[in-house]
Parts: structure tokens; sequence; C-alpha cells
């Protein structure tokens, strides 16, 4: 299954660059591994930058121009391999060998952290349970969601393996997780969620960290 929701180029441009968050550099990376569309773009950026720099003087490579001649050093993401938990390999670097550790949120809801964060949030793993409703919810930064595997739907569309969303506060939302398998998704958000309702409330004290 090819995705069918991407990042944007400012995405894939800061990641060959080196110059984007561990969190979303992780998510585009992991995304890309699924993603062969996303792969020859990235290859297509860095051709381009490459070709750019040859064709300057050496005197006028400065500034952005001296940090894009480190382009080609960049570890470019592969098309997915046998891995031992199943994740793309740029997610599985943080998981270790052992098995997965979860962390119990609510019913239907568990969690591992990476050890990072995303401005005020950790960057998580999260596993839904299939067939579950997520409550209605506000987000006043960005979220940013990797399905690894399942898939949900939300008032913005339909997300399945290798789909990249991502919210904002311009629109409540609810996912509804769909009921053949559980979804797990990487997230990557910025600020804890805010709450509509009292459902959401009480599911917001346990994803706070």
């Amino acid at each position: 299954m090819i995705p069918s929701h991407h990042p944007p180029d400012e995405w894939l441009l800061a990641h060959i660059a080196g110059t984007q968050s561990e969190g979303v550099d992780l998510l585009t990376a992991s995304h890309a591994s699924y993603c062969p569309q996303c792969r020859d773009r990235l290859a297509d950026l860095q051709d381009v930058a490459g070709q750019y720099l040859s064709q300057m003087p050496e005197q006028n490579v400065s500034g952005l121009d001296a940090l894009l001649a480190n382009l080609p050093a960049q570890e470019q993401p592969q098309a997915p391999r046998p891995s031992r938990h199943g994740f793309p390999a740029p997610l599985e670097r943080y998981l270790g060998d052992g098995d997965l550790e979860w962390t119990y949120v609510a019913p239907g809801v568990k969690k591992i952290s990476l050890g990072f964060s995303q401005s005020e949030m950790p960057v998580r793993v999260i596993h839904l349970a299939a067939g579950m409703t997520v409550p209605t919810h506000n987000h006043p930064g960005l979220e940013r969601t990797l399905v690894l595997s399942g898939g949900y739907d939300d008032e913005s569309g339909t997300f399945e393996r290798g789909d990249i969303a991502v919210a904002d506060g311009s629109q409540p939302h609810h996912q509804r997780i769909h009921k053949g398998a559980p979804c797990i998704s990487l997230v990557v958000a910025d600020h804890p969620i805010t709450p509509v309702g009292i459902k959401s409330t009480v599911l917001s004290w346990f994803f706070e960290s």
C-alpha cells in the first residue's frame, strides 16, 4: 500500500539539510521508509541542491549554501526491511532490541515514550484499540501523526499505514479507529491537547506526560 498523505516539501528539504527538529525528522524519515514517492522526491531535491552548489564559485558558498553543501553525506531513507517490531528502521533505533514496553494510558490506549520531546510534549508511539473513538479535542499547536499500522478516520479524511496527518487548532477533531485492527501511530505534537467535553478532559490528564 502506497501512502496517500505526504509531508510538505519543507519537511523533506529540512530532512536532507539536517535542520529539522528530532521528532519531525524522525516522522519524515519513517514516512519515507513506506513511501517510494517521497524517497524519489528526496533524491531529486538532493540532486538539485548538489548541482546548484557545483556551479557556484567557492567564495560564494556561505550561510544556507554551506549547510546544503553537507547534503551528500545525509543518509537517505530506505524501503522497509524486516525488523524486530515491524516498524521503519529510523523508529526502530529508538526502541532497542527488547520487547516493546507499553505504558497503560486508558482503556484501549497505551503508549511508548521515545525519551525526547517536541516543544512541550514527549514524542510517543500510541496504540489505540480497534473500533474505539478518541473523544473530540483540539490542538493549540501542531499534532503530526504517522500511521504505522491499522488506520482511522477523522474530519479531514482517512489515514492508513504510512500516511501523515497534521492537525492544528483550526478544527476540533476525533479519530474513529478502523474495526479490523488496532491503530499504532508515531505522534509528534507541540503542546498538550485542548479538551472539548468531559471525555477528552479526562483523557488529556493521561496524555500530558
